[in-house]
């Protein structure tokens, strides 16, 4: 959705870019690590089936839990707040949200 005026402009300011240039040379160090993990440890193979794996497993929880609207978060797309009654179980304030959903696709198994 799109930003406010006052925070698109934040978001284009000098002020905002000193600010992030830190996060954005961890972000970019974090990459590079990980891809080299992947090349050199995991290997390309082993880590793309795993990454195919975990989408298919994604889409099957999308299908059920999203489209079928049963993962209700805090607010609605246009800001509303949600009542607290009517809101997914979450574990920690809105982390978490859904869970018991997530349960029902791929149950627990030790």
């Amino acid at each position: 959705r799109p930003l406010l005026p006052g925070i698109k402009d934040y978001f284009e300011s000098v002020e905002w870019e000193q600010r992030a240039r830190v996060d954005r040379m961890l972000h970019a160090a974090v990459n590079r690590s990980i891809d080299h993990t992947i090349e050199h440890v995991v290997g390309r193979e082993i880590f793309d089936e795993a990454m195919r794996e975990f989408m298919d497993a994604k889409k099957v929880v999308s299908d059920h839990c999203t489209i079928n609207s049963r993962i209700v978060l805090a607010c609605t797309e246009d800001g509303g707040v949600v009542p607290q009654a009517d809101r997914s179980k979450c574990y920690l304030s809105d982390a978490g949200c859904g869970h018991e959903c997530l349960d029902e696709v791929f149950p627990f198994q030790s």
